[in-house]
């Protein structure tokens, strides 16, 4: 490797979430988020030896083979041994050869599938050099001795560049229908809103919703027999796949043939009585957004970005293999950066039991030397039908404008938009012990549903908010006691073992320890916000039950 660097480069790419915005259907979200790491791989598999990455540092003997995600994060900095104009052309040649070579792939598709192209006079290439932004800022080295000075440097550069991004939008009639923003060059047949009907389509939105059909992403994507991304209403009852009784709806699910979750689909005989298998959480998407917690903090103790990339890089690889275990469904796996879609329970294991081992890996791969990192995560629950792009925007405000504004971050924040539009929002800090005993007794709860043995009584959730003054106006723990004692003493009471978890879960959402390790009250007003996230939280164990 030349160290005899003369230059330093970054390079980004976008504008990657106004692309996922536009879809509508998962398989368009996935090919949003996977083409423009697929675009920083390529630019990452052209530098040579005149060039030393910073970030990021991805071991790419441990990526799984045609994984099914996104690694590679839309930030490159480097070193370049080249003067700073020869830098920034080749490397602008070689952006542009791969906006072209993608330019190429859409025309073959258009071609593969005889559609009628648009007479606009705008060709595929130029509307997607307009719309792309492919920012490439290079400077001398003169000065910058260490890697977090070059990082720092570069990063500023790339942050205002995107800051400054514009865009080249449709022209009258020939605007594309999916996105609204870019010129279209293709007539597709559709079922968007009515069957039997054309649509214009620019470039982006036509390769999204038909990228399964090109055969060089094919080679490159591990696709479902050729197609890229499952449908939600699939992705939601995955539990129930391996049931055989289910098999022909699932594979009517899988490929859209059927898109409905209809209890008459899900009924099957045993033991001579007839069940339905069909939960209230089988109709619901479970979408994770998880972010890493200030990182630069830990750059500027540790002066090391490549080290910090490389553990980054090592996460996302282990993220991406325990997802199996859940039934997750990979987006994009950046790093600290992650999004996934998954069912809210699949094989007895429940979205929380997924976040408590994924917090757990992060914090044990991340850390350098003393240095404990966190991570926080937002995540939303929607009804199948709930358009996406909207769920998308309300998951993604969960966590940078609700956890990653907490004191302390290391948080989870989960809003549940039931069908009916009613919303339950709870939060955990990973600093404490509720989500812990929070997901014990979710998971004894569904245990006990499964058996048939009650562990609370049908009513605790009103029973406890009936109560919310007498509660939010207690003095010390001793009269909680007090209360599950006089309240829940029938004789049916006694085989309950759930409410004592409960009553340990109120407790820890309303007090913390002192100094002695005694447990002290919050004061009033937190003390109300900590009891209804506790009420937020039984109500959430409800509506895993369909109650």
């Amino acid at each position: 490797m030349n160290t005899n660097y003369q230059s330093i480069f970054g390079f980004t790419i976008g504008p990657i979430y106004e692309m996922m915005r536009s879809a509508k259907k998962t398989r368009e979200l996935w090919f949003s988020s996977y083409f423009f790491s697929w675009y920083a791989k390529l630019f990452c598999d052209k530098l040579t030896s005149d060039y030393k990455l910073i970030l990021p540092i991805i071991d790419k003997i441990k990526l799984p083979k045609r994984p099914r995600a996104g690694f590679y994060p839309d930030h490159i900095i480097g070193y370049s041994s080249k003067p700073v104009e020869d830098t920034k052309k080749e490397l602008e040649d070689w952006a542009n050869q791969i906006t072209n070579d993608f330019a190429k792939w859409i025309d073959e598709l258009i071609t593969i599938e005889k559609l009628p192209k648009m007479g606009g006079s705008k060709s595929v290439l130029e509307i997607i050099n307009a719309y792309l932004q492919t920012s490439i800022v290079v400077i001398n080295k003169d000065g910058i001795n260490d890697d977090l000075t070059a990082l720092n440097t570069i990063e500023d550069l790339l942050f205002a560049c995107e800051k400054n991004r514009n865009y080249s939008l449709g022209e009258n009639k020939q605007t594309c229908y999916r996105c609204k923003s870019l010129s279209s060059v293709v007539k597709v047949e559709e079922t968007f809103d009515k069957p039997d009907k054309e649509y214009n389509l620019c470039p982006l939105c036509f390769f999204k919703l038909r990228a399964h059909k090109s055969t060089e992403l094919l080679k490159l994507v591990n696709f479902r027999k050729k197609k890229p991304y499952p449908p939600i209403a699939y992705i939601t009852t995955k539990d129930l796949h391996e049931i055989k009784e289910y098999v022909d709806i699932n594979k009517k699910l899988f490929t859209g043939e059927a898109e409905d979750l209809e209890k008459k689909y899900f009924k099957r005989h045993v033991n001579g009585k007839e069940v339905c298998d069909l939960k209230t959480h089988h109709k619901y998407l479970a979408i994770v957004y998880a972010d890493g917690d200030d990182l630069g903090k830990i750059l500027s103790q540790k002066k090391n970005p490549s080290l910090l990339s490389k553990k980054l890089s090592e996460f996302s690889i282990e993220a991406y293999k325990i997802g199996a275990k859940y039934g997750v469904e990979p987006i994009y796996l950046g790093g600290d950066d992650l999004l996934v879609f998954m069912p809210v329970v699949y094989k007895e294991r429940t979205i929380f039991d997924y976040i408590i081992e994924l917090q757990k890996l992060y914090t044990k791969i991340v850390t350098i030397d003393e240095l404990t990192p966190s991570i926080s995560f937002g995540v939303g629950i929607t009804y199948y039908k709930y358009p996406l792009s909207i769920a998308l925007d309300d998951t993604r405000d969960l966590l940078f404008i609700t956890a990653k504004n907490i004191p302390g971050k290391n948080s989870l924040v989960l809003q549940l938009t039931q069908h009916s539009g009613a919303k339950t929002r709870i939060n955990f800090s990973f600093s404490d012990y509720t989500i812990t005993i929070f997901n014990k007794f979710l998971t004894e709860v569904l245990q006990s549903e499964k058996s048939g043995k009650k562990i609370h009584p049908h009513a605790v959730h009103h029973k406890l908010s009936y109560f919310k003054t007498l509660l939010t106006n207690v003095n010390n723990v001793e009269q909680i006691h007090e209360f599950f004692f006089n309240q829940f003493n029938e004789p049916i009471h006694k085989t309950m073992d759930g409410l004592t978890i409960v009553k340990t879960l109120l407790i820890e959402n309303i007090s913390s320890k002192n100094d002695k390790g005694e447990t002290i009250l919050y004061p009033k007003k937190e003390l109300e916000k900590g009891f209804k996230n506790f009420l937020g939280q039984i109500k959430f164990i409800k509506f895993l039950i369909g109650e």
